[in-house]
């Protein structure tokens, strides 16, 4: 099998992949009975970080448009536990012409403890349908993501 996270010749794992970060306090709720963060909560904090980024992204062109999540890949790296702060580091690492591909990694104290890929689609609210990602928004997503990124 392939490893998705090498298409892209970036290491997601590395800080200094990214421009943008946000933060997220690991909840009591987000551990399971093992004591660790559970695996659907990965996911929400991979949430965060994207939704921040397409709104910061919005506000830089004012071009606002609605996105759906067509695939989401998680590389668990290590284990995490309650109390902790999560960062989280959003960048583009692909832009095509109805979608953008979203690199994350997560942080606690320094460390990754995941990666992820997230394409999201671009979608028109009124007519129900995918759309070209608008110009504006590209040059917006990539203004916040360190190089390289791959522009289709």
């Amino acid at each position: 099998m392939t490893d998705p996270f090498a298409e892209f010749g970036i290491d997601l794992a590395d800080p200094a992949a990214y421009a943008f970060w946000n933060e997220e306090n690991v909840r009591f709720s987000d551990v399971d009975m093992l004591g660790h963060v559970n695996n659907v909560s990965y996911a929400a904090y991979c949430e965060s970080g994207r939704v921040h980024m397409i709104r910061e992204v919005a506000a830089r062109c004012g071009v606002k448009n609605a996105w759906v999540l067509g695939r989401l890949t998680i590389d668990y790296g290590a284990e995490v536990t309650f109390p902790a702060v999560m960062r989280i580091g959003t960048r583009t690492v692909k832009v095509g012409t109805k979608s953008v591909t979203m690199g994350q990694g997560l942080f606690v104290d320094g460390r990754c403890v995941a990666r992820s890929l997230a394409a999201v689609i671009a979608f028109d609210l009124e007519t129900r349908k995918t759309i070209a990602v608008p110009e504006p928004v590209k040059q917006a997503m990539l203004a916040l993501s360190p190089q390289p990124t791959v522009a289709v």
